[in-house]
């Protein structure tokens, strides 16, 4: 333990002292400083000596060795306190900056024979390897007048990963069946299906096309076919790692948000029965999992979206979707997480889009930047204000023209805000399996 450490007690007590000695008559005041001095060492030595020494005190930290991504992670430091003597002081620990963590700090108290927790959490706001520091007390003898410092070794590093802790949120609220808590739809067993389960009444919002007439015609009543969602149908997500995706929304890069909906999107999916497959692509094809199905091509999904790196480059759509149909002959759902910004983006994306059509069903999943439509909403105070704007609008016009022509392309769209992005993905997923569009 470090010498002691004054406190904000003490320099009161030391203000007092001086105001004392300021009304004090001059011909004693020599005596009564003097006392004064030494009964305040006094003190402080007796204060001193009622801290807790170090190889009294343990702490340890308990984070996960992997972090979410954009989630709320918690972080326990224990302080056991073995001495006889009850432990009151601060603590704070050392989060890694880039965190950006405000609430690592705070008064704990811990009685003798005793172990204190303290919780906090960290958002990280992009993947990586990052460090913990150690563990710091201050910790305040009986009379408040000084303080000891203690430094406990308990450095660090940790991953953050996609964010895991949203599939963690999606298993439990599956087993309960409330995942509307999460804003995620469930997906019917049965319903709009191509394979044939069984006849039954017909209700008001079943689709005329599912009508069985010679059923219908035998029973005297309306009778609907009621058909079962397929399984084992192929997910292939594939991630644009460009240059347009490295921008950040709301703290968190796009590419982050990305690989955070596609982490969920592949584990519903896989948990739906159907096999998933993976590519990565920016100006070069980064990784490729052809698809599989089960536990293991989860994990290995996971290991290669915790590795995707962004390209500051434009991403080649064409190869990427050649390389992607030349790898997938059987028909797929092929979910293209990318960005529509410009319009030679747009038209180089349509192009390599002629590569899938009619094979397999494209889905353009895009994020939506509520700043941008927020700002064109917003009265302009300065020319330079009006020149923003007109960016912005020529933007969103882009946006909306690449959303239209891929429509026109026989592809399925959807641009969500970044706080529901991998909820709409997954809902969107959904309602493709329950329509049979596959």
């Amino acid at each position: 333990m470090n010498l002691p450490v004054p406190t904000r007690r003490l320099a009161l007590a030391l203000v007092a002292a001086g105001c004392v000695l300021f009304v004090t008559p001059p011909a004693i005041v020599s005596s009564v400083a003097l006392a004064l001095v030494s009964g305040a060492f006094a003190a402080v030595l007796l204060d001193w000596t009622t801290i807790p020494s170090a190889s009294d005190i343990a702490a340890a930290r308990r984070v996960a060795d992997r972090l979410s991504l954009g989630a709320e992670n918690l972080v326990v430091v224990a302080v056991e306190n073995g001495s006889n003597r009850t432990l009151r002081g601060m603590l704070r620990d050392v989060p890694p900056p880039e965190f950006g963590c405000r609430e690592a700090e705070s008064f704990i108290r811990v009685e003798r024979r005793e172990v204190g927790t303290f919780r906090y959490h960290v958002k990280p706001s992009a993947r990586g390897r990052y460090a913990f520091g150690d563990v710091h007390l201050r910790l305040n003898g009986r009379l408040g007048l000084v303080a000891g410092q203690l430094r406990i070794p308990a450095a660090r590093s940790v991953e953050v990963y996609p964010n895991v802790k949203a599939v963690g949120t999606y298993q439990l609220l599956a087993r309960r069946g409330a995942l509307l808590e999460m804003g995620i739809k469930a997906m019917p067993t049965s319903g709009r299906g191509t394979n044939f389960e069984s006849l039954r009444d017909y209700q008001p919002d079943d689709e005329y096309r599912f009508i069985d007439w010679k059923a219908t015609a035998r029973a005297g009543k309306p009778i609907t076919q009621v058909h079962e969602v397929e399984r084992a149908q192929n997910v292939i997500i594939a991630l644009d790692a460009g240059r347009m995706m490295t921008p950040q929304l709301e703290g968190i890069a796009k590419l982050d948000r990305a690989i955070n909906a596609a982490l969920m999107m592949a584990y519903v999916a896989l948990a739906s029965g159907d096999n998933v497959g993976l590519l990565v692509f920016g100006r070069r094809i980064q990784r490729y999992l052809a698809p599989e199905r089960g536990r293991r091509q989860l994990r290995a999904v996971l290991e290669a979206l915790h590795t995707v790196e962004a390209e500051m480059s434009e991403p080649d759509y064409l190869h990427a979707l050649r390389y992607l149909a030349a790898k997938v002959r059987r028909r797929s759902l092929v979910v293209l997480f990318t960005d529509l910004f410009s319009r030679e983006a747009s038209r180089r994306m349509l192009t390599a889009l002629t590569t899938l059509h009619p094979r397999h069903l494209a889905l353009c999943v895009t994020l939506r930047d509520p700043a941008l439509e927020n700002l064109l909403r917003v009265r302009p105070a300065t020319s330079t204000d009006v020149y923003i704007q007109a960016v912005g609008e020529q933007l969103l016009l882009d946006r909306e023209d690449a959303r239209r022509a891929l429509l026109s392309r026989g592809a399925l769209v959807l641009d969500a805000p970044a706080g529901e992005f991998s909820v709409s993905a997954v809902n969107k997923y959904l309602e493709v399996k329950t329509a049979g569009l596959l």
